[in-house]
């Protein structure tokens, strides 16, 4: 059988991912990531990895070769395409100030 192979963490690196899985207030996918570097540094394999976080271990793996390649940034999500938005930043502003500050009794705000 084959050693897992582990991962080095600095202290910096080890004190963010230790904070991320200990505070209530982080991401859940983010807390998972956390716990399997956790695990590879502590080189921990990849069955007993994912029992311990919660993912399959192919999860396990995307993760910790993301880790390896671009450190914590990579255990963010990519920002992926979406659509397009359909109003501009300036109409969007219009839109929220109606719906926020408009009663049946104030005057009407015009329209762009």
């Amino acid at each position: 059988m084959r050693k897992p192979s582990s991962i080095e963490l600095t202290d910096q690196q080890r004190s963010a991912l230790l904070m991320w899985v200990a505070t209530g207030k982080s991401e859940q996918r983010l807390v998972k990531r956390a716990q399997v570097i956790l695990c590879a540094a502590a080189g921990i394999g990849l069955k007993e990895m994912e029992t311990k976080a919660g993912l399959s271990w192919q999860s396990c793996l995307k993760w910790r070769k993301r880790f390896v390649k671009h450190g914590l940034k990579g255990l963010r999500d990519i920002p992926r395409k979406g659509r397009p938005a359909s109003i501009t930043p300036k109409e969007r502003v219009h839109v929220m100030a109606l719906a926020n500050f408009q009663t049946l009794d104030a005057p009407e705000i015009k329209a762009i």
